[in-house]
């Protein structure tokens, strides 16, 4: 029944066109609690009874994916935690931003520019993702540091291939280089990029300026 009433929650908010219109990544999360939410408490209570109302206040999830798993919930389960890539190599860059990136982060990701059905069969393999922002105010300059890992080098395998995709649609005008070794480079609307596969861990550094030039 709960399964229901998410599927009729997802199905009725198309209903809406001013819903329809907004990114995937609002659409999704907007009704999330709504859906993966109700189905992730019923499972809580299902192990603990009415004790398990108070018990997700006591010990809250996490990260999204003991929402979207409640059996990681249960074994408290923790995200890995990938060591971002080296940043450039020029003065001036300050951190302006930084974080974790989910398994829900990743399965719209994949959704809005693989397809559904690649994002459901891939994204349950993510076990951590960490991002920065670096910024260099003149010449002005925005660099994006990335890191995920997953669940074996098969998994990260399928993500990297799958992450060119992502670039190719981003930009308006890619030049990618065919990947070599286990590195994907290139240069994106916003600068020069390098994405690399070891094991499975996926990380990459985008909005570099040329690697050629001279250190500044």
């Amino acid at each position: 029944m709960l399964e229901m009433m998410a599927q009729s929650i997802e199905s009725g908010a198309g209903q809406f066109p001013v819903f329809e219109s907004e990114p995937l990544y609002l659409r999704e999360t907007l009704v999330l609690p709504y859906t993966k939410g109700l189905i992730f408490q019923n499972a809580v209570y299902q192990r603990m009874g009415k004790e398990g109302f108070a018990e997700v206040f006591r010990r809250p999830p996490v990260d999204m994916r003991q929402i979207l798993h409640p059996e990681v919930y249960f074994s408290s389960g923790l995200p890995a935690n990938p060591p971002l890539p080296a940043g450039p190599r020029g003065r001036g860059y300050k951190r302006i931003a930084e974080g974790t990136v989910g398994e829900l982060d990743h399965a719209i990701l994949l959704e809005q520019y693989c397809g559904k059905e690649e994002s459901q069969r891939l994204s349950p393999g993510w076990r951590g993702g960490n991002y920065a922002l670096l910024e260099r105010r003149s010449p002005e300059r925005v660099i994006l540091l990335y890191a995920s890992e997953w669940d074996n080098g098969e998994d990260a395998a399928q993500y990297f291939r799958l992450y060119q995709q992502v670039l190719e649609k981003k930009w308006k005008h890619p030049r990618i280089e065919p990947p070599l070794n286990g590195v994907l480079t290139g240069e994106g609307d916003d600068g020069y990029f390098s994405v690399r596969l070891s094991g499975s861990v996926v990380t990459s550094v985008e909005g570099e300026e040329n690697p050629a030039a001279p250190v500044r």
